[in-house]
C-alpha cells in the first residue's frame, strides 16, 4: 500500500531520529535515511528541501508528541501543580 504524503513524511522524520540515537546526528544523510526507509534519496528530497529542515521538523514533531503526552496534567486546574505529575 502507497503512503501518503503526511504518512512518509512522519515516518521520514522518525526514521531520522532513530538513526540520530544511534549514529549521531552529523552521520545522518538523506542517503542513510533513504536507505534505512528503503526507499530512494530522490523520496526524501521530494517530502524535505534539505536535510536541516529534517531535523527542524524533528523536533517540531517531537514537540507536539511531548505537548499531548503532558496537556492533560497541565490542564488540570484542580491540583497544585507540585501534584499534578504524581
Amino acid at each position: 500500500m502507497r503512503k501518503t504524503h503526511e504518512q512518509r513524511k512522519t515516518e521520514i522524520i522518525q526514521t531520522a531520529l532513530v538513526l540520530a540515537a544511534e549514529l549521531g546526528v552529523k552521520k545522518v544523510t538523506t542517503q542513510v535515511i533513504a536507505d534505512k526507509i528503503g526507499v530512494s534519496q530522490a523520496t526524501i528530497f521530494r517530502h524535505f528541501k534539505t536535510r536541516e529542515l529534517i531535523f527542524v521538523l524533528a523536533i517540531e514533531w517531537l514537540s507536539g508528541q511531548m505537548y499531548a503526552q503532558l496537556s492533560p496534567y497541565f490542564s488540570d486546574n484542580t491540583q497544585l501543580a507540585s501534584t499534578r505529575l504524581n
